[in-house]
């Protein structure tokens, strides 16, 4: 009876299983179902556009439509929605880029282990990456793991394209958007950009992007002296210690300010050639670091 009894429990066990396998694979096909009626995402990090999920490397992508509902204007944005990515601004519109904690170590004229590119254009600087503003974009492009095969020595952790929209003969097109913002106990900002989209004939257009904006500050520079640098050493006494940055005093100093545009013309030769020209100008302006001395507030 001991036997049997034991048979029983082992049988409803093994029915019970095979009962949630079948519920799991029907609840699988009506996700397969769904997701087939989903958007493909289209990548080129190979040089060539393919399918985000035909590619034997990990990449991800946020379409530009995104990057405006989200707001993502820096990397710095960017990275807090892409696994395994870190970007830290280390001054104003330039960041160090970390892929998967692979990271330069820092350090003065040190070239970075991740590369930023343009379009097809390097973007990545001497000891830090610049900050792309997101005018005018078709996705942002995260490419984990060593791309120095396709991207360049600066690539050996990973590659970030930034990639634009391309002049399109196809039909005419322009928009333009603004907004103000503001921060609590700190300053206004704005930003407004506007892109046009003229054919010049069946195969040739010209594309223009342009972009002004400001983020606000919200860091003020207090009255305070220099530190006397006689203290302990008499030797130096007087040094220093009458000095104060009154002419420097101000609120909400490290607001920063963009300003951009770009010109872009394509000429569809045939069906397997594309000539594309592109000009880009962009300037950062800080006044002060993100920096402050917590013992003032």
């Amino acid at each position: 009876m001991s036997y049997q009894s034991t048979t029983r429990s082992t049988t409803f066990h093994k029915k019970t299983i095979v009962a949630g396998v079948a519920a799991a694979i029907g609840a699988g096909s009506a996700g397969l179902s769904w997701s087939a009626e989903l958007e493909e995402v289209v990548v080129t990090a190979r040089q060539r556009a393919e399918s985000s999920q035909d590619i034997p490397m990990m990449v991800q992508s946020i379409s530009g439509e995104d990057i405006q509902k989200q707001g993502i204007t820096t990397l710095e944005d960017f990275s807090r929605q892409v696994a395994g990515l870190n970007v830290q601004t280390t001054t104003p519109g330039q960041n160090t880029i970390v892929f998967r904690g692979v990271s330069d170590g820092g350090g003065f004229l040190v070239d970075p282990t991740a590369a930023v590119y343009l379009d097809e254009q390097p973007m990545s600087l001497t000891s830090a990456s610049p900050d792309i503003y997101p005018v005018d974009l078709a996705r942002i492009e995260a490419l984990a793991g060593p791309q120095s095969t396709l991207y360049g020595a600066s690539s050996q952790s990973g590659a970030i394209r930034v990639i634009t929209n391309k002049p399109d003969p196809s039909g005419f097109e322009a928009n333009i958007g603004g907004g103000i913002s503001t921060v609590k106990d700190g300053g206004t900002g704005y930003e407004i950009d506007g892109m046009v989209n003229i054919p010049l004939s069946d195969n040739v257009a010209i594309r223009l992007a342009g972009f002004s904006a400001r983020d606000a500050g919200f860091i003020d520079n207090v009255l305070g002296t220099t530190v006397d640098a006689g203290v302990g050493f008499p030797g130096l006494a007087g040094l220093g210690g009458g000095k104060t940055n009154a002419s420097a005093v101000a609120d909400d100093i490290n607001d920063v300010e963009w300003m951009g545009a770009r010109a872009a013309i394509r000429w569809l030769v045939n069906d397997n050639w594309t000539v594309t020209g592109t000009v880009n100008y962009q300037d950062v302006e800080a006044d002060g670091y993100n920096d402050y001395d917590p013992s003032v507030g």
